[in-house]
């Protein structure tokens, strides 16, 4: 349910699929690593998203944390996104996936490595 639900919100500001994919890859590295209360899931979700936005999406002058949170339509302080952003970094080491499965398929299209109808 968090998945879809940071998919349906990633989707609703048009962020990239590989923006999603990657905020994806975060939060389960995140969960993996550390257990955290239910509570802050959701925070944890908007801050991965941003962070995977800042590093993926072309836009730099947009404002992705006031966008999720307003879209989001959730009690959330910008304080508490920033928090976790920092927290996420932390965890992981300050390193941000590169690399989805979606993108490895981007690519391998693009170079006609594999095709649209071939089966995964």
């Amino acid at each position: 349910m968090l998945i879809d639900w940071m998919f349906e919100l990633g989707e609703s500001i048009n962020l990239l699929p590989r923006t999603c994919h990657t905020a994806s890859i975060m939060i389960d590295q995140c969960f993996v690593k550390q257990n955290f209360d239910k509570k802050i899931w959701q925070t944890m979700t908007i801050a991965c998203l941003a962070l995977a936005a800042k590093n993926i999406e072309k836009d730099e002058r947009k404002h992705y944390i006031k966008m999720l949170i307003e879209e989001s339509k959730l009690n959330i302080e910008r304080n508490s996104v920033v928090a976790s952003e920092t927290a996420i970094l932390q965890l992981l080491n300050w390193k941000i996936p590169n690399y989805s499965v979606r993108h490895f398929l981007e690519v391998h299209l693009c170079h006609g490595f594999a095709c649209t109808n071939d089966y995964v």
